[in-house]
């Protein structure tokens, strides 16, 4: 039971971040020159949130069952 909780957590977490990345690729379209390099900076750390996130879930998955995650 514990296990499941953590993993809806982590899936909680995961699809929260993949919205704030789209968000933050979206701001990075309309964004003014002089704002663009911290955008960047922030999906690159949002990128690497998602990957501790996503690997956190797979390491709680049943054995022999995998997810493969889209894209980052």
């Amino acid at each position: 039971m514990l296990n499941l909780l953590k993993r809806a957590y982590l899936l909680f977490m995961i699809r929260s971040l993949e919205r704030e990345l789209h968000d933050q690729r979206e701001a990075a379209m309309t964004a003014h020159k002089d704002h663009i390099a911290r955008i960047i900076l922030a999906e690159s750390e949002t990128r690497e949130e998602l990957a501790k996130f996503r690997s956190a879930y797979t390491a709680l998955l049943p054995v022999g069952e995998i997810n493969v995650w889209p894209m980052a």
